[in-house]
């Protein structure tokens, strides 16, 4: 029996240590790879950006997204390009329905403070013509309008269509409608007015992929000039149109008019130094009798204008926002009686 023990011991610590070899030589399951989350920015562009077919400024804009959006970045390693003293990448992006590309340098994290604050939207107004000239509100008149926020674009139902119209500008139309019912009206898709030469004019949307695409919004009606306001968003542009109450006459202009408090002028202020959705620059037209003529006009393209507004009948201020978003710094245009000229001031 005593002989026995130590064979016993034996195969004791021989079992042990083969136990342990084997804990320690067998695989560790794998760690399960986890899908990394997806990365995101926000267009930081006054005016907003085209998402294009292709990363590169000709290639064929799918849609504008407006300032301030939220767009998913599937891929940063597009062509290297240098545009507006901005060097970056272009990205592949993904901005509700659609996809495409933008450029890296208009594109900031989301949360992070950008140098061009998201547009808020405006609810419409009845406004009359302004004495001050401080307000931002220049069309005078029943059912006058501010201008949107951003020119109405949102994501598109195919690769190549207008999409649905925005929402908000539907429901403000309603509500200028109201203001002109019976002389104008809206059945469906089509817009109607009714001029004082007894004849009417309609405007049809038209959200297909063809170059009459357009959808049309009633902005209001400007009493004092006897002109109704329309917003006409397009493939590749947006714009107004001034229709003459009397004889239908069609007037396009690029942004919406602020009138003098007179309202014997307006200026229009366009700001879009990249995207070129709109003409960037800053015009004053005069009217009478019924009849638009543009009286000077300026397209920079080292700065912007925006906001602005009459100190007077021979004064507009404004603000000017340089290349890059970074400075924004007043601006005045000055009405010289002598010359009967206008100009900017130094």
């Amino acid at each position: 029996m005593a002989a026995s023990r130590p064979g016993g011991w034996w195969l004791f610590l021989m079992l042990v240590v083969s136990t342990v070899g084997s804990a320690i030589a067998a695989p560790r399951p794998a760690r399960r790879a986890t899908a990394p989350a997806p990365a995101h920015g926000a267009i930081e562009a006054p005016s907003g950006l085209f998402l294009r077919a292709k990363p590169a400024r000709t290639a064929k804009p799918i849609t504008r997204i407006p300032n301030g959006e939220t767009v998913e970045i599937l891929d940063r390693q597009g062509p290297a390009e240098t545009i507006e003293g901005k060097a970056d990448r272009w990205f592949n992006v993904r901005w509700g329905k659609a996809t495409g590309w933008v450029f890296g340098g208009f594109v900031r994290p989301p949360g992070s403070a950008g140098n061009v604050p998201p547009a808020k939207p405006v609810a419409p107004v009845t406004a009359t013509a302004s004495t001050s000239g401080s307000g931002t509100v220049g069309t005078a008149g029943v059912g006058a309008a501010t201008k949107p926020a951003t020119p109405a674009v949102v994501p598109v139902d195919g690769p190549a269509s207008l999409g649905p119209k925005d929402e908000q500008l539907v429901e403000e139309e309603a509500a200028f409608l109201k203001t002109c019912a019976p002389t104008v009206t809206r059945q469906g898709k089509s817009l109607q007015i009714k001029l004082k030469n007894g004849k009417a004019v309609s405007f049809t949307d038209d959200p297909s992929a063809e170059e009459s695409a357009a959808l049309y919004y009633f902005r209001g009606y400007v009493r004092e000039v006897g002109f109704f306001l329309l917003y006409r968003v397009s493939w590749e542009f947006a714009n107004y149109l001034l229709i003459d109450e009397q004889a239908g006459t069609r007037v396009t202009i690029d942004e919406n008019p602020v009138f003098s408090p007179s309202c014997e002028r307006f200026v229009t202020a366009c700001l879009d130094l990249e995207a070129g959705f709109v003409p960037n620059g800053l015009k004053i037209y005069r009217v009478a009798k019924g009849k638009v003529n543009l009286e000077w006009s300026v397209s920079p393209t080292d700065w912007g204008p925006s906001e602005p507004r009459w100190k007077g009948e021979q004064v507009v201020e404004f603000q000017k926002t340089m290349r890059g978003g970074q400075i924004t710094k007043p601006g005045r245009v000055v009405f010289n009686p002598k010359t009967k000229h206008w100009s900017l001031a130094q």
